[in-house]
């Protein structure tokens, strides 16, 4: 059982300690929650780790084995106006007769400045609609969609999401790309925003480590390949894959992400320490921010007021070293993971 999410995040609120999301951010994610329906399966809350900004990302992940919660046909017809699109899409995915038939799952992303004005609906931006390809990465191993069923579903989520149609020769590029490292590179999501259009669609790939390098030349990926090295470099030995994000237009823009794994387990937290420290040395950060991260994750179970039960509060994290369009700065964002259900007695 998955408990309401607006409840969840206030009792984590309740019992944080740290300053990575600031009480006006975690005002502008309540305010986002309660426009949306009550239960996801899990989510994350992005802030900046290499910067003192207050800004905060809202991430949230509804699997097909969880769409029941969100009643689709009343959401539709009361979706607020920055859910409108994700609403759209969620109605053609549970009603079986489109190509999104066949996803697995999809992610939610809510951009949330600090310059956002709290307590106006409007001011709510749309969300980033990230779409799943990969049914493994939500625990599915006996299904696999086909390269057709990729082309259709990419498709049709891009065209919804920004009113504007894909290149099909884009599509099949990407594709062939990810073939040629068969088994070395996999494509896992497809993400578009409303407001960018075309000019920006954002790819996800999880990637044998030691073939990026070779991989982002193949691909003529024109961004600094040094400093993709260096983020390799700080490393431990075995972590062997990686998820690594891209943008792409008409081509490869220079953008590329790369996220990196933490672990709080008493036998590995020692390079998880490693890996914060190297990283704040590069951005020239604040270590007390990057600490911070592995303070987040654990588990807590509580009972809510009002509530008989208590229910269980699982909180992961991870990092994400940014390599952006404008400059060749690298910026790390670090992610705070929670999801819950019923404590065990």
């Amino acid at each position: 059982m998955v408990h309401d999410t607006c409840e969840v995040i206030s009792l984590i609120r309740a019992h944080y300690n740290g300053d990575l999301i600031t009480q006006a951010a975690w005002d502008r994610v309540e305010e986002v929650l309660n426009t949306l329906p009550t239960r996801w399966s899990y989510g994350f809350l992005e802030c900046r780790l290499s910067s003192q900004k207050k800004d905060v990302d809202l991430l949230l992940n509804i699997r097909r084995d969880n769409l029941e919660w969100l009643h689709t046909p009343q959401l539709v017809e009361q979706s607020p106006l920055h859910f409108s699109k994700s609403s759209e899409i969620l109605h053609m995915w549970s009603d079986g007769l489109s190509a999104l038939a066949d996803c697995p799952a999809f992610w939610f992303e809510w951009d949330l400045p600090e310059s956002m004005a709290t307590q106006c609906e409007n001011q709510i931006p749309p969300p980033m609609i990230l779409t799943c390809l990969d049914p493994e990465l939500c625990g599915d191993e006996t299904r696999r969609l086909s390269r057709s069923d990729k082309l259709r579903v990419m498709a049709e989520s891009v065209s919804v999401t920004t009113g504007a149609q894909i290149n099909h020769f884009d599509l099949e590029r990407i594709l062939n790309d990810v073939n040629v490292f068969d088994g070395i590179v996999k494509l896992c999501h497809i993400s578009s925003l409303q407001t960018r259009g075309l000019a920006q669609i954002k790819l996800t790939y999880i990637i044998n480590r030691h073939a990026i390098l070779s991989w982002l030349e193949h691909i003529e990926w024109p961004g600094a390949m040094q400093q993709v090295e260096d983020i390799l470099a700080l490393l431990s030995d075995d972590i062997h894959k990686l998820a690594i994000q891209l943008h792409f237009g008409e081509s490869f823009s220079s953008y590329i992400s790369i996220e990196l794994p933490l672990c709080d387990y008493a036998n590995v937290r020692a390079e998880s320490e490693q890996l914060l420290t190297k990283l704040c040395d590069i951005t020239q950060g604040d270590i007390e921010r990057f600490s911070q991260m592995l303070d987040w994750s654990g588990v807590m179970e509580v009972v809510p007021e009002g509530k008989r039960w208590p229910i269980r509060v699982e909180r992961t994290s991870y990092c994400k070293a940014v390599l952006s369009d404008a400059d060749s700065q690298i910026e790390v964002k670090g992610y705070l993971g929670f999801h819950s259900r019923a404590a065990s007695f």
